[in-house]
C-alpha cells in the first residue's frame, strides 16, 4: 500500500511538472486522504504485548 501511495505522489509531481495544475491538486488531495486513512488504520490496531 505504501508503494501505491508513493506512486500516486510521483504521478502528482509529474502532472504538476507538465502544467496540469487542477489534476495535480485533486490527485494530491486524494492521496493525502488515503495517507491519513492508512495511518489511522495502523494507529487503531491493538498491540498484543505481554509484559
Amino acid at each position: 500500500m505504501m508503494a501505491a501511495l508513493f506512486l500516486l505522489y510521483v504521478i502528482t509531481m509529474v502532472l504538476a511538472w507538465y502544467g496540469k495544475r487542477r489534476e495535480s491538486i485533486y490527485l494530491f488531495m486524494i492521496t493525502l486522504i488515503l495517507c491519513v486513512l492508512w495511518f489511522r488504520h495502523h494507529i487503531t490496531d491493538p498491540l498484543n504485548i505481554n509484559l
